[in-house]
């Protein structure tokens, strides 16, 4: 029987399609009670080695006179022979506890920070609403390269 290169092509494609989806399935979402997230900590280190690399000093959180929520921290870089970028986020909610968003369905943008051995960085940011009535400000590498 012969065969065509296109046909031997989708054959292979169609069999490395159905390979993929014999797996597990999708991700399920699960719960996690004792998080720092959901015990609403004003500042969640997203990976666990930022534990060991970055301090998190000084957080202020409350409303401005122009009755928006701020938040300010200073990010310190605690090892000395690396050089880090790290991504920071921070997400408001409202008195019910729900996240508030610039757009439905929208994630707040991650600011992206080098940070050198010691140095430490001023973060700020301000709600979009006064309708804010606490945060969260999330830390994720982006980066780290050593020497």
């Amino acid at each position: 029987m012969k065969h065509r290169p296109m046909n031997i092509i989708w054959m292979l494609a169609i069999t490395a399609v159905l390979a993929g989806c014999a797996g597990k399935g999708a991700y399920t979402p699960k719960s996690v009670p004792d998080s720092p997230e959901t015990a609403g900590a004003p500042v969640v280190l997203l990976d666990k080695d930022l534990r060991r690399t970055v301090a998190v000093d000084m957080v202020y959180h409350g409303k401005n006179p122009n009755g928006m929520f701020t938040v300010q921290a200073n990010i310190r870089g605690r090892v000395f022979d690396e050089h880090l970028q790290i991504q920071v986020q921070t997400l408001y909610k409202n008195a019910a506890g729900q996240v508030l968003y610039s757009q439905p369905g929208s994630e707040p943008a991650w600011d992206t920070y080098p940070l050198s051995p010691h140095q430490t960085i001023f973060y700020t940011n301000q709600s979009l609403t006064d309708e804010a009535a606490s945060a969260m400000v999330r830390i994720r590498y982006l980066a780290r390269q050593q020497f």
